[in-house]
């Protein structure tokens, strides 16, 4: 039930003479979203923001506050195409002025995207970072399994037509003295 500037500055309000400053905060918070391009009113209730305005908002808190490393966790799983596109431009703005982030996704394409190396870890252990330049989603899938990827669809061989019978199923045929229905 908190507005955006509130969610904003939640922990470190702005304080004049004792009472909060809203209209620093209002105005830091038009600031913090104009950076990650969201032009939404401060005072509206996080509430009634749709998920992909929400992970703005939480942008847009953590760079108020000077981070230099972002965390996103599958950040994309309830975004539309645009609204990813719009993350991975924010990403890439981001990137440019020194940000850090580390990207958890399984969406492989996504993943490559964004970064300049991967780093996996497998079966509890961390691979090696590697370069993205050269890298495609199956190669990265082939980092995260530990083997060369082939015949990930192997096809269907026939049945072994020698194979002893163990179930056979008759479907009764309706007889000329028992009318169907």
């Amino acid at each position: 039930s908190l507005s955006i500037a509130q969610n904003i500055f939640l922990g470190h309000e702005v304080m004049k003479s004792g009472f909060l400053d809203e209209e620093k905060m209002h105005a830091a918070s038009l600031a913090a979203l104009a950076q990650v391009g969201l032009s939404v009113d401060p005072t509206t209730k996080i509430r009634q923001l749709i998920v992909a305005e929400k992970q703005l908002v939480e942008i847009a808190k953590a760079l108020s506050r000077q981070a230099r490393l972002l965390i996103m966790d599958e950040p994309t799983a309830t975004l539309t195409p645009t609204e990813t596109e719009r993350l991975f431009s924010l990403i890439t703005q981001l990137k440019a002025q020194g940000v850090t982030i580390i990207y958890i996704s399984h969406k492989l394409d996504e993943v490559l995207a964004p970064a300049k190396r991967i780093t996996v870890l497998r079966d509890g252990q961390l691979i090696p970072p590697v370069g993205t330049e050269a890298m495609t989603p199956d190669s990265a899938a082939q980092l995260m399994d530990g083997r060369e990827l082939t015949n990930l669809y192997p096809p269907k061989s026939d049945p072994d037509v020698h194979a002893p019978l163990v179930l056979r199923v008759r479907v009764p045929t309706p007889h000329a003295h028992h009318p169907s229905p």
